[in-house]
C-alpha cells in the first residue's frame, strides 16, 4: 500500500512540475524555473526518506507482533513432517548387500597405484622436462 502511495505521489509531483513549467513559459517575463527543479528533487528526497522510515518502523512493529503471537505454522509443511517414510524390505536388502560388498572389498588386496613411481630413481616435474627441451 505504501509503495502505491509513493508511486502516485511521484506521478503527482511530476504532473504539478510540468504544469508549472508550462505556466512559466506562458508568462511574459519568463520566471526563473531552475529553483522549481531543486524543489522537485527535494520533494523526491523527502518522499523517499519518509517512505523508508515508515516502512522500517512498520516492519519492526510487524516483527514484534509476530514474535508475541504463537506461531501458526505452515499447514502443508506440518503435514509433510507428520508423514513417516515407509521402510520396505528391498531397502533393507540393498543395505545388507552394500555392507557385504564393502566387507568383501576390504578383504581383497588392492593394487598399489603408486608402485611404478616408487621404483623410479629420480622424479621429474613437467617444468624440468620443459627446461631440458629448451637447453637442447
Amino acid at each position: 500500500m505504501s509503495t502505491l502511495l509513493l508511486v502516485l505521489t511521484i506521478i503527482m509531483i511530476n504532473m504539478a512540475h510540468s504544469d508549472y513549467l508550462m505556466w512559466a513559459q506562458m508568462q511574459d517575463p519568463v520566471p526563473a524555473t531552475g529553483m522549481s527543479f531543486v524543489y522537485k528533487y527535494l520533494a523526491y528526497v523527502a518522499l523517499l526518506l519518509g517512505f523508508g522510515l515508515i516502512n522500517h518502523y512498520a516492519n519492526k512493529k510487524a516483527e514484534a507482533e509476530e514474535l508475541c503471537q504463537p506461531s501458526k505454522g505452515n499447514v502443508i509443511l506440518d503435514a509433510f513432517d507428520k508423514i513417516k517414510p515407509r521402510k520396505s524390505s528391498t531397502d533393507s536388502d540393498v543395505a545388507k548387500q552394500t555392507v557385504k560388498l564393502r566387507a568383501a572389498a576390504k578383504d581383497t588386496p588392492q593394487p598399489d597405484p603408486f608402485a611404478n613411481i616408487r621404483k623410479k630413481k629420480k622424479l621429474r616435474s613437467q617444468a624440468d622436462i620443459v627446461i631440458e627441451k629448451k637447453n637442447k
